[in-house]
């Protein structure tokens, strides 16, 4: 069965102090988790803010909520347009939703958003991740709909600019859709992870999602991919001053960096800092964002010696390049095979994605320091406890949950040893 608006009828968009207030309240009366959708427009504005929220719960229904305060009617009182009013209206939202449970889908994309807005649930939900632990690889929310409500959605305007104002009923339509199933397919996966023995699984996965997510932050000049690559202080420093240029202009104009000026050329730039004014007008750029640029670049060719910044590390993960390791380091190389082959093993056993049960990122640093570990001189005569110890402590520094963790101890520790001794 194809959905193709709200089953309830569509929900009016809540842009006015009163709205929004009024909105909290109804949802503050509702029961149960609130289903969270975020629509963004990062191709089009600076950052990856939210210029909607949708939200559900039983007992309220649907809410469409635009947290920018850029009311669309042209017959709003004043009182709404007031910015204490506003944000009033806003922290009283907050307050119900800090009280909830939330379910999400593909909850990492939108949770830098909502702790942007100042709201956190009690328990994350996220049917993603319960789709995952299912076996079907990272799922979108389309094709779980389809897969265990055999109900489609149409998911062809994520990439409309969500900015701009009126939104109109379609996008309205399309957005409310990414709420209106999330209890009901929440119901369905939950009661299958627990059959299969994975809903502990499901459980430390979102809280680990939780945790790690954070409010969105303005990016520095160290963020500027590629800037690794320059190993001179002065390509450096014509980096960090056009990246910063580059900052400054799109942030004030709420445009996306890489539309202002893109990474790649700021680094090519960068790479010859003696002819990068000259060659600054073959790049595409921001026409407005030329002469700060070029201001930059003098600026970075004047300085001294001593004030140059240092190349940035090209590594930051504690152990030498992998792609050396089989002939510089071919314990390390032998450890990461180990880990490759019994990961990928056990995953395809467990019928789900490798990246559900370990990533490179968490691999390569618990092979190199395996690799180190001393077993044929431990003091306790235990290889075994020396090896677990080791493995388990690195695979947690990285992010592995506990069941994670568990399962590949227990598969790679024998394999490991006799990989490293024999």
């Amino acid at each position: 069965m194809h959905l193709a608006e709200p089953r309830d009828g569509l929900p009016p968009l809540l842009d006015t102090a009163e709205a929004i207030a009024d909105g909290a309240r109804r949802l503050a009366a509702g029961h149960g988790p609130i289903a969270v959708d975020t629509e963004r427009a990062s191709a089009f504005r600076f950052d990856e803010r939210a210029f909607l929220v949708q939200l559900r719960r039983p007992g309220t229904g649907t809410l469409l909520i635009d947290p920018t305060g850029s009311a669309s009617g042209s017959t709003v009182s004043a009182s709404a347009f007031s910015g204490s009013a506003f944000s009033a209206a806003m922290d009283q939202l907050g307050r119900v939703m800090n009280s909830a449970e939330w379910i999400l889908h593909a909850a990492h994309t939108d949770l830098p958003a909502l702790t942007t807005l100042g709201w956190r649930p009690t328990r994350l939900h996220d049917t993603q991740i319960a789709g995952r632990l299912l076996g079907m690889g990272q799922p979108g929310l389309a094709a779980m709909l389809e897969e265990f409500l055999d109900i489609t959605i149409d998911k062809d305007k994520g990439r409309e600019n969500w900015s701009a104002r009126p939104l109109t009923t379609d996008l309205l339509t399309y957005a409310a859709l990414d709420v209106e199933l999330l209890h009901e397919l929440l119901d369905i996966v939950l009661p299958l992870l627990q059959a299969r023995g994975r809903l502990d699984w499901y459980v430390q996965d979102c809280a680990a999602d939780l945790r790690k997510a954070r409010p969105l932050k303005v990016p520095t000049w160290t963020n500027l991919k590629g800037i690794q690559s320059l190993r001179t202080p002065r390509s450096v420093a014509v980096a960090r001053g056009l990246a910063e240029a580059r900052i400054a202009f799109a942030q004030q104009r709420d445009r996306p960096l890489e539309r202002t000026m893109s990474s790649k050329d700021i680094v090519a730039l960068a790479k010859h800092p003696h002819s990068a004014k000259r060659a600054l007008g073959t790049r595409r750029m921001a026409k407005d964002l030329v002469a700060p640029a070029r201001q930059a670049i003098s600026h970075a060719m004047a300085l001294r010696e001593a004030e140059l910044p240092a190349p940035l590390p090209r590594s930051s993960q504690g152990y030498p390049d992998h792609r050396n390791w089989e002939d510089d380091y071919p314990h390390a190389f032998a450890a990461l095979r180990v880990l490759e082959q019994q990961v990928e093993q056990l995953a395809e056993e467990l019928e789900i994605s490798r990246e559900s049960l370990a990533v490179m990122r968490q691999i390569r640093p618990a092979a190199w320091a395996v690799s180190h570990v001393e077993l044929d001189s431990c003091d306790a005569d235990d290889p075994v406890g020396a090896m677990e110890n080791e493995l388990g402590s690195v695979l947690k520094a990285n992010g592995a949950r506990d069941w994670q963790s568990e399962l590949i101890l227990n598969r790679s520790v024998p394999v490991l040893i006799e990989a490293l001794t024999g």
